[in-house]
């Protein structure tokens, strides 16, 4: 597949600026073991702060065994959301991007990033049946996530042309996202395998962030006009859908501590909004309009429309 040619001077990566240049040095699939530190114990599973339920009243009794059993529980939904965000969206995304008519740095730093992903999804599906077995919750099953599943049926109801750069725009929106879950790898009161395969996570996605935020723009100025209209106006949505929270599995797992079901919904919805507030929009995407900016995207009358149809003004 080719990538249509537009006028401007060609702004791809050089070969001293890529993000990706120092790979075989620094990403984690080349450079370190997965050696971090298993037997650890000592320490959160999950950063309490960043578990809005323990806030609750209705929690207010549980014991220290529930309440890492409930770390536990939160950080196995995170690992498994990691392991199929990268194998449901970010590398589906990425061969696509290697179909094109690209620069052949730019293909081959998109391969490298397809190692990563691959790479993070089995560090997340590892690290989460090792903790799980070790307190004999491996019989729990992971729901599939819910905010990514409705990003695949959104791209999915597209024609192919337009579908196609949907799924690479929502692989670029994801990985240019700032994730307070990475923010844990600072953490020193985490369990010491938790905290460096995060921060192992963390390290790689600073280089894709970078990959995306410089080719993306690029991709969508090559792409036929008819089709970035389509996608420009799903823009918002895609983004919205990404920072969504899931309340149902949250409050699956206080029902595994007595709590009804309806008690246990009414607890997470209470501390949880499903939708993120417009201050959690503009902070936790701001690497995502820094790079709809480069793509002179924001001020994008489908994508003001968007925002504006899903309550935010931007």
């Amino acid at each position: 597949m080719s990538a249509p040619k537009s006028g401007r001077t060609q702004a791809w990566p050089t070969e001293t600026k890529r993000p990706m240049a120092a790979w075989d040095a620094c990403a984690m699939v080349r450079s370190r073991a997965r050696d971090y530190n298993r037997n650890s114990t000592e320490g959160h599973y999950f950063k309490p702060s960043l578990m809005k339920v323990l806030g609750h009243p209705a929690l207010g009794h549980f014991n220290a065994a529930e309440l890492r059993e409930l770390e536990i529980l939160q950080l196995a939904r995170y690992l498994y959301s990691v392991e199929q965000v990268e194998t449901q969206l970010i590398n589906p995304a990425l061969l696509e991007i290697v179909q094109l008519d690209l620069p052949p740095v730019v293909r081959l730093d998109a391969y490298k990033i397809y190692t990563d992903e691959g790479y993070h999804a089995l560090m997340s599906a590892e690290l989460m049946h090792e903790i799980l077995a070790r307190y004999g919750l491996e019989q729990i099953r992971q729901q599939f996530p819910g905010q990514l599943q409705r990003v695949l049926n959104c791209i999915a109801e597209l024609p192919t042309g337009p579908r196609n750069l949907a799924l690479i725009t929502a692989a670029s929106l994801n990985e240019t996202l700032i994730s307070a879950n990475l923010s844990q790898a600072d953490d020193p009161n985490l369990v010491s395998s938790v905290r460096e395969m995060i921060h192992q996570h963390r390290v790689d996605e600073a280089r894709h962030h970078g990959y995306f935020m410089t080719v993306f723009p690029e991709l969508w100025r090559r792409w036929p006009a008819e089709e970035r209209e389509m996608v420009a106006g799903l823009i918002p949505r895609l983004l919205i859908m990404l920072l969504s929270t899931d309340v149902d599995p949250i409050a699956r797992d206080l029902e595994r501590f007595g709590l009804d079901g309806d008690a246990a919904l009414s607890v997470v919805s209470f501390v949880h909004s499903v939708r993120p507030t417009k201050e959690e929009l503009l902070e936790v995407g701001r690497g995502c309009f820094a790079m709809l900016r480069r793509a002179e995207l924001v001020d994008h009358r489908s994508i003001r429309l968007g925002f504006s149809a899903e309550g935010f003004e931007i």
